[in-house]
């Protein structure tokens, strides 16, 4: 009898994967890859997941935000994104291709 609330404590579990494929190469995580050996709310451990990018915002916020460095992007960042993500779902939704201005 499968158990539907149970810890997926193998080598790789599928209830969490992140892998970004490329061309010069591949990664993956998973929820297994940072193990706290404390028990948390559900679960026997605690899983951190995207570890590595909550101590990157941690480290940005003290370096940006209190020390005064310069930010990584810009709003115009922010609008160009924004434009992707319009042209991405106009090309999906039309079956198109889309320019982005």
């Amino acid at each position: 009898m499968p158990a539907i609330a149970a810890d997926d404590l193998s080598a790789d579990p599928w209830t969490f994967v992140v892998k970004v494929i490329g061309t010069a190469g591949t990664t993956r995580y998973t929820y297994q890859d940072w193990v706290e050996a404390k028990k948390g709310i559900s679960h026997s451990r605690v899983y951190t997941a995207y570890q590595e990018t909550i101590t990157n915002e941690d480290r940005y916020f003290v370096d940006v935000c209190l020390k005064g460095g310069q930010p990584l992007s810009t709003l115009e960042d922010a609008i160009v994104a924004q434009k992707v993500v319009e042209a991405v779902e106009k090309s999906i939704a039309e079956g198109i291709t889309v320019t982005i201005e």
